[in-house]
């Protein structure tokens, strides 16, 4: 059988997401992200494309420097202001009927109990288009705002979400029966008591009793995606993915990763079908190579090399100082 490839749009619901500087092109739209207009007609548009889903990133600290000091990012908006995306994925899901919407909530972002109703929330209000990407946060800011020490190992912080989707598997699949919805107004009975079961969840992090306060909704258990690339983070995905997102800069690379998982996933029961690989791409279309070209230049020059200097010194913790650069990979 053929495979067909799968797209999906990288967005964040903030002014600034990779390219920064960006929102200063006279065409750019970014600054239009706190309503919901962009974001339907970007949904509207998506959809007729046949584009399969929206995947928003997120980040809940924002950290990074040029030249020691942090100005550049809110002169930029370097993923700052950023709003919720839970907030304007249902106006999208109204507006449209087949686009997917794959949303970023960290561990350290919410308790389990509170996220499990959240999403199944969303998942009913979607009919069951709704997808998690799981993420551990590695940002020593992300922990510090929410009164968390960040000192924290990969394995410690996977072996975190392990127990954080152990909770939300229970509170989807285990604790409303599949018979559990009665709705019959003559009786007097939307749900059977004796249906409905309290998860009595003891673990290292988490204590949690009782059941999903939200009904089970379309999918229960939203499409599960991860994007980790440490050994601990392949190890998740080949247990929970069921689509891992690469930024992996080389084939070779790519198809290390992709091995690795699958040969996990095979030890653990599942088929190489079982999980999906989406790779981080950036397209510029033009009808001729000059015609690309031209538009990457005129991006170009709207890029900020000092933001996006900024934006690695995020990643990698490091006060770069800004040397001669002639473009910068995304």
């Amino acid at each position: 059988m053929t495979k067909r490839l799968i797209f999906t749009l990288l967005v964040m619901d903030s002014i600034g997401h990779n390219f920064h500087g960006i929102w200063r092109h006279p065409r750019s739209r970014n600054r239009e992200f706190k309503g919901f207009d962009l974001w339907v007609e970007l949904a509207k548009r998506a959809e007729q494309a046949k584009v399969d889903a929206f995947f928003f990133t997120d980040v809940i600290g924002v950290q990074g420097e040029y030249n020691g000091s942090r100005d550049v990012i809110f002169e930029m908006a370097m993923n700052v202001p950023i709003g919720d995306c839970t907030m304007v994925i249902p106006a999208m899901a109204h507006e449209t009927e087949d686009i997917g919407f794959l949303y970023t909530s960290s561990v350290i972002s919410h308790h389990p109990f509170v996220f499990a109703r959240a999403a199944s929330t969303l998942d009913h209000l979607s009919s069951g288009r709704i997808g998690w990407n799981i993420v551990t946060s590695a940002n020593e800011k992300a922990f510090r705002n929410l009164g968390l020490s960040g000192d924290l190992s990969h394995e410690e912080r996977y072996a975190w979400a392990k127990e954080y989707v152990d909770v939300t598997y229970k509170l989807w699949e285990g604790s409303w029966d599949v018979d559990a919805i009665v709705d019959d107004a003559a009786r007097g009975v939307y749900a059977d008591p004796s249906k409905v079961h309290n998860i009595n969840h003891c673990g290292e992090r988490y204590n949690v009793e009782g059941f999903n306060l939200m009904e089970p909704s379309p999918q229960r258990t939203p499409v599960l995606a991860q994007a980790g690339g440490s050994p601990a983070g392949l190890d998740f995905a080949s247990s929970h993915a069921e689509l891992m997102f690469l930024s992996a800069m080389s084939l070779e690379t790519i198809t290390q990763q992709i091995s690795a998982v699958r040969g996990l996933a095979r030890d653990r029961g599942r088929h190489d079908g079982d999980i999906l690989f989406l790779q981080g791409m950036m397209f510029i279309i033009g009808s001729t190579d000059e015609e690309a070209y031209r538009k990457w230049g005129d991006l170009e020059e709207f890029r900020s090399q000092e933001a996006q200097t900024a934006y690695f010194s995020s990643l990698s913790g490091i006060d770069y100082v800004l040397g001669p650069v002639v473009g910068f990979p995304i």
